[in-house]
């Protein structure tokens, strides 16, 4: 979650000189504010200037934090490959755990491919299904196109980006 933070921040107005200070700044201010979301026992203030060795003082991460929140948009609980992956899931007519296991697999893997930053989670949900399923028994992936067609909100399996998303 730290990463996609700093990530989308990075690529906002708001970054709009790249230092290495600042770099920094946004990296600590990412970890911090993904801990606290995930109910993590997030570090004070404090204890992340003393991890940034005297680089940062409190105040400086309290300010910038506020400053990462406003570039977000307060969007900070972006929906994930994962979560699509699973909604997908429930259309599958398998109860092959390794199927949706090795999807997921691929899906966390996509997060270190820069090419898949182009697509949205739910296509990159969608295209790890496929893969799998090309594996999987006859005719599973053209039932599982007719239940997307049929459940899918008009969700189309055989989009551009979902079949790059598949093949990648």
């Amino acid at each position: 979650m730290a990463a996609n933070f700093l990530e989308r921040f990075s690529s906002s107005a708001s970054f709009p000189t790249f230092t290495k200070r600042r770099f920094q700044l946004a990296a600590m201010s990412s970890f911090q504010l993904a801990a606290k979301i995930n109910d993590s026992p997030a570090p004070t203030m404090a204890a992340m200037a003393k991890l940034s060795r005297g680089l940062f003082s409190p105040s400086d991460l309290s300010v910038f934090q506020e400053e990462l929140l406003h570039a977000l948009d307060w969007f900070v609980h972006p929906p994930l490959g994962s979560h699509f992956l699973y909604l997908y899931g429930a259309l599958l007519d398998t109860d092959d755990a390794d199927t949706l296991e090795n999807a997921l697999w691929l899906v966390e893997l996509s997060v270190c491919d820069n090419n898949f930053r182009m697509f949205s989670a739910s296509t990159v949900g969608l295209g790890a299904i496929l893969y799998e399923l090309d594996g999987a028994a006859q005719g599973a992936q053209a039932h599982f196109a007719a239940r997307m067609e049929q459940d899918g909100e008009g969700v189309s399996v055989l989009s551009d980006d979902v079949q790059l998303c598949k093949s990648r």
